[in-house]
């Protein structure tokens, strides 16, 4: 597992404008955490998040002034546990600790003053000694270079400057700390920051690491910024020696808004459709096959798009580069002017987008103000509550924060609770249904159950998806079987078919992804407190949407009138009302009762199938009916889909 550190100068946040802005520069790094220094905030006046992958953020603020400011945020992605966090009154400092995939780790951001500076490394350097841990991070905008001859653009330094660089050093010497990029790079000069006073370059931006950790350094480097002074600097560390995680592919569905994309689309499918529609392949393997087909082309077409949307930004940053280190060799007042035009340009070109992003923002507010929808639903939703699993409970009791033994944990738990160790024997359940008659169908209503399925069912499915829903692990959402319905269709009807017939279909098909949800309240150490949610392929649930509507109609000839869940036309409020009568009548009478509720652990996952099909069969169901199920229940399989810092299972 590796960890990607970023500490950046962003000489003020307070417009929103602009932090969005910051943001989407950070983003392009994918950092796990994020450092700034001078974020401009004060005590009382800063903003609840400053973005939404982000939720964990730490700010250190002035009493009164809009000026210093230190910031550490946390992605939520990251399993780090804080444990500990100190945040410096004037705003020049924090010191976050906590534990990370089962090491200790601290994360320092510092905003150094430019008088004094000795007297601050010192009594900071004396804090991050007293309590020595695994991985150490000290990282911002120290104000001097650490080594004047090669950190800076000239060899011309004052008194102040070799007072600071001692002061530096004697931090780097004392307390065993290194600096990453310097590690790294021993003989290149490259800077940070540019004072158009002096017209001199300088790198007083780092990363510093403590020794113990250096072999999980990997790399470190410098990245221009075209609106702020100072530059921002990466390192990238690896914690945890594991498996690289393989990210589940989603359909961009941005990429459907896009006319010319979408012709193209329709005639891959359609050609695709015509060169392999041949008698000696099933149905299955031909529509299994088209989502690879169609995946690889959206993926393509996804890649070109974000190659075309680059280009520009490319070229110009690579142009501030060369002009750059020419500046830094030796200055040159027309190449000043030159990398000024550049970066204002760049900075232009991400307006735009900033601009772009917060007017969409705007008309959702001004389409959804009132609605309850969605996007209040959002609005609503704890935005403190991350994703993560950073630590669970092993069947041996331990606490364990190592990804594999929380994988490891889960899927045995879930290995078990999906196991049938005692199947119900056949002649037993014949029997229990001989003694306990249940309704039966009549012959049509059993005919209407295996009605051949048309394709204005499949369409009229297809239209009542809902938009926004997670897919299933194909990646293809509703938007796509709207969007190219008038393909897809016909060949779903073919697939139906086959199905109904009861012959098997390609395994891949019938795949889940499990996805974890923790229960509000709950201990989130014990994996019987996340719910389990399975996605499927909206193939199938097309499908099921069919024949769930089709049997809904005689439910309520099958099911007895006390049980009103998920029965068309009872309701839970009727069965409320007979309890309420009943307490009432017993209370007039002056008897005794009792009220008993059972709810059945688990009672979804522990249902048996062989048994479902029995009951099935005693009430008249048989045919294409049966056959659909028993092909969903043939070969399925489930993939834990895990937090992703946690290595997914099958």
């Amino acid at each position: 597992m590796a960890l990607k550190v970023i500490t950046h100068n962003a000489r003020g946040l307070n417009s929103p404008r602009k932090c969005r802005q910051a943001f989407q520069w950070y983003e392009r790094l994918h950092p796990g955490v994020i450092c700034i220094q001078e974020t401009h905030f004060t005590k009382t006046l800063h903003p609840q998040f400053l973005h939404r992958q982000y939720s964990r953020h730490f700010l250190s603020s002035a009493p009164q002034k809009k000026h210093r400011g230190v910031a550490i945020l946390i992605h939520n992605n990251l399993p780090l546990i804080i444990t500990e966090t100190e945040l410096d009154k004037e705003g020049q400092y924090i010191s976050i600790m906590g534990t990370l995939y089962e090491r200790t780790i601290r994360i320092t951001a510092t905003y150094a003053p430019n008088d004094k500076p000795k007297a601050f490394f010192n009594r900071l350097a004396r804090k991050l000694t007293q309590t020595p841990v695994n991985i150490d991070i000290w990282c911002g905008d120290f104000n001097f270079p650490f080594n004047p001859v090669m950190d800076k653009s000239n060899s011309t330094h004052s008194t102040k400057d070799n007072k600071a660089a001692r002061a530096t050093q004697d931090i780097l010497n004392t307390t065993h700390f290194v600096d990453t990029w310097r590690e790294l790079h021993p003989k290149t000069r490259e800077y940070t920051y540019y004072s158009a006073p002096h017209k001199q370059y300088s790198r007083i931006d780092t990363i510093l690491l403590n020794t113990l950790a250096t072999p999980n350094l990997k790399e470190s480097c410098i990245k221009p910024c075209p609106w702020s002074d100072h530059d921002l600097v990466a390192t990238l560390l690896v914690v945890l020696d594991t498996p690289i995680k393989h990210t589940r592919w989603r359909l961009n569905e941005s990429l459907l808004s896009d006319p010319q994309l979408v012709i193209d689309s329709k005639t891959t499918l359609t050609n695709y459709f015509k060169e392999n529609n041949t008698p000696e392949v099933t149905p299955d393997i031909i529509w299994a096959a088209h989502k690879a087909t169609i995946r690889g082309y959206f993926i393509q077409q996804a890649a070109i798009k974000q190659k075309k949307e680059r280009e520009t930004n490319n070229k110009l940053e690579k142009s501030l580069q060369i002009l750059e280190k020419q500046n830094q060799t030796k200055y040159s007042h027309q190449i000043t002017k030159q990398i000024k035009a550049i970066k204002q340009e760049l900075n232009t070109l991400q307006k735009h987008k900033v601009d772009k992003a917060i007017r969409w923002t705007d008309f959702k507010y001004y389409k959804y103000c009132n609605k309850p929808d969605r996007f209040l639903a959002k609005l609503l939703k704890d935005k403190t509550q991350i994703n993560q699993i950073p630590r669970i409970k092993t069947p041996q009791g331990d606490i364990t924060s190592n990804p594999e033994k929380i994988r490891d944990t889960f899927l045995e738990y879930y290995r078990k609770l999906y196991a049938q160790p005692h199947k119900p024997n056949r002649n037993a359940t014949h029997r229990f249904l001989a003694q306990h008659p249940t309704p039966t169908l009549t012959i049509a209503e059993v005919e209407r159950l295996n009605e051949s399925i048309t394709l204005e069912d499949i369409g009229d499915a297809i239209k009542n998806l809902k938009l926004g829903k997670a897919p299933g692990p194909d990646g293809l959402s509703a938007g796509y079987y709207k969007k190219f319905s008038e393909i897809l269709i016909p060949q779903l009807k073919t697939l139906y078919d086959y199905i109904a017939q009861g012959k098997k279909i390609a395994p891949e098909l019938l795949a889940a992804h499990i996805t974890l949800i923790p229960k509000p309240n709950k201990d989130p150490l014990h994996p019987k407190h996340y719910r389990p949610i399975s996605l499927l392929n909206l193939d199938l649930k097309i499908l099921t949407s069919i024949l769930s509507k089709r049997l809904a109609a005689q439910l309520p000839k099958l099911i007895h009138k006390d049980q009103v869940g998920f029965i068309p036309f009872r309701q839970a409020g009727d069965n409320i009302r007979k309890i309420l009568n009943i307490i009432h009548q017993t209370k007039k009478a002056g008897t005794q009762m009792g009220i008993l509720t059972l709810d059945i652990e688990k009672a979804f996952d522990s249902l048996d199938w062989d048994y479902l099909e029995t009951v099935l069969q005693s009430i008249g169901i048989k045919g294409s009916f049966i056959n659909i199920l028993q092909t969903y229940y043939s070969t399925p399989t489930a993939t834990l889909k895990l937090p992703a810092s946690i290595q997914n299972k099958t």
